[in-house]
């Protein structure tokens, strides 16, 4: 079983395709944690959307979230948080495979989680590596390249958090997020992580990238990003609402979308 947490905010088209990528393109058994951190456009075609996934049984669980409720701090801290304190309290939990944090612009490709589950299973051979992601995928540092299981794998810092592949024991072993270093703050929780990952490695190389496309990141060429609008572009919050983006999304189908990106060099790397 993988558990997945997604992350929202506005986008809905692109949502729908991550959605319907992780239900065409995993083999294992999984689950969605879907949180909608401060979507303020097209909120209802959001919550029926959540709901009809809800219903087919494709998301377990879905959560809206307001600033109140995300302290007014990065609200994707609030939901790893929430998502790991779920996890930690399931009796099953040392049943999980692996657990994903996915922004909502990502699109996994076919037999993803074949490749996830090698590796991580591999692990155990490698005490200090607590991030899984693919090659190079914001990995730094990368200058020592090792072979875990069947796949050749780059050891760096770093990675960016659009796409982590976690071992089941990752909140247990690095430990949640203090909200307070990202109150006002609608980035940096990569940072923090990494620097809360270093402490437990004792300054060792803690990241993993794996020499596979495991996702697309379609941010940069679809779907815009929010952290950016939100730190970039004066707050200019008419622009998070992706309109243009949406439609163009809205009128493909899912295997022309996915055609369309799957050798683009530009959505292989963040």
């Amino acid at each position: 079983m993988i558990k997945i947490c997604v992350t929202v905010r506005n986008r809905l088209e692109i949502t729908k395709k991550c959605i319907e990528a992780i239900s065409k393109h995993t083999e294992q058994p999984f689950q969605i944690h879907l949180y909608d951190n401060l979507t303020s456009h097209h909120l209802k075609d959001h919550v029926d959307y959540y709901l009809k996934m809800f219903r087919y049984d494709i998301i377990t669980k879905f959560v809206m979230n307001s600033a109140a409720s995300t302290f007014d701090c990065f609200s994707k801290v609030c939901a790893f948080n929430e998502f790991g304190r779920d996890h930690e309290q399931d009796p099953d939990k040392y049943n999980i495979d692996l657990l994903v944090l996915l922004d909502n612009d990502m699109i996994v490709t076919p037999g993803w989680d074949a490749a996830a589950v090698s590796v991580i299973k591999e692990l155990d051979k490698h005490k200090n590596i607590h991030i899984v992601t693919q090659c190079p995928g914001g990995v730094s540092d990368r200058k020592e390249t090792i072979k875990v299981g069947n796949f050749d794998c780059d050891v760096g810092v770093h990675g960016g958090s659009g796409l982590w592949i976690l071992k089941p024991t990752f909140f247990r072993d690095i430990g949640f997020l203090d909200c307070s270093l990202v109150q006002g703050i609608n980035k940096k929780h990569d940072q923090n992580y990494w620097r809360q990952i270093e402490k437990v490695t004792h300054g060792k190389k803690y990241s993993l990238a794996i020499h596979h496309i495991m996702a697309l990141h379609t941010g940069s060429i679809y779907s815009g990003s929010v952290c950016n609008v939100l730190t970039k572009d004066k707050l200019d919050l008419k622009n998070i609402r992706f309109e243009e983006e949406n439609k163009k999304i809205k009128d493909m189908t899912f295997y022309d979308f996915y055609n369309e990106i799957k050798d683009n060099p530009r959505c292989q790397n963040w």
